[in-house]
């Protein structure tokens, strides 16, 4: 991916101050990156991927919740069980292998009710990743449920229209009307 120069960029103007930033990267190599980057930058950001061992994974995580580090910079990995309500900013970088796990990690930011963002990175070529998804398969019906997923992914990352609301019509919730407030790619 190339846009690693314009997310150092982004996070460094709007999301080093009042609360903190999860990087999502879809690949190992894509984390530590992006890592590397914001480190070079002088961000001080934490890395979190589940090829770490057990120990620096909850030392990365202990000085993120203890606002020791303002950035993390993730896998998926760093999912289940992060409650954290001053997350200002959850930002994708590539296009998620779900809207499933989309929400999800989207989630996590503004628990507090406080106002947040979540911004998504994403070029054609991440939609070629469809492959290493479906590898996880071990029949045709999963494969074709991975493949569904992603697809949706890919088609949500190219709206030209209310994210927000094609999310939630995703989810099945139909009384949701255009916000007005697209922002183009």
């Amino acid at each position: 991916m190339s846009f690693i120069s314009e997310l150092v960029k982004d996070v460094s103007k709007n999301c080093t101050v009042g609360g903190s930033t999860i990087i999502y990267c879809t690949t190992i190599r894509d984390t530590e990156q992006v890592h590397e980057a914001m480190i070079t930058a002088g961000i001080k950001a934490n890395i979190y991927h589940g090829k770490m061992g057990s120990k620096a994974r909850e030392e990365s995580h202990r000085s993120f919740v203890r606002d020791e580090v303002l950035v993390m910079v993730a896998t998926i990995a760093f999912g289940m069980g992060i409650d954290k309500p001053d997350v200002r900013c959850v930002i994708h970088y590539g296009c998620p292998k779900s809207l499933e796990s989309y929400y999800q990690e989207s989630g996590r930011c503004g628990r507090d009710g406080l106002p947040s963002v979540c911004w998504l990175y994403y070029q054609r070529s991440d939609f070629a990743k469809a492959d290493f998804y479906c590898s996880e398969a071990t029949n045709a019906t999963q494969r074709n449920a991975i493949m569904d997923s992603f697809m949706a992914a890919q088609k949500y990352c190219l709206l030209a229209t209310c994210r927000r609301k094609s999310l939630l019509q995703y989810f099945g919730e139909e009384r949701y009307t255009d916000c007005g407030m697209f922002i183009s790619h």
